[in-house]
């Protein structure tokens, strides 16, 4: 998916969904974290394709690795 397409996905399902995720006593600490995460956020790339490279990148990063978690940690 790239392109308007996927604009439209981010904007009208993706966003929405994440900002309302339901919370009870009940909810687990990660969907918590998401919810809190984009409650607040929006998506304001305007050029899918653009938005389809930035994926891409981001999926190549091996998040478990420790020098990747350090790193991220350092700009939170």
């Amino acid at each position: 998916m790239t392109g308007d397409e996927l604009l439209s996905f981010v904007n009208n399902e993706l966003f929405p969904t994440l900002k309302n995720l339901p919370i009870s006593a009940d909810t687990p600490m990660n969907q918590r974290i998401i919810r809190a995460a984009f409650e607040d956020n929006n998506n304001y790339m305007k050029n899918g394709v653009l938005l389809r490279q930035v994926i891409n990148i981001i999926d190549e990063i091996d998040f478990a690795h420790y020098q990747w978690a350090t790193r991220l940690w350092r700009y939170l």
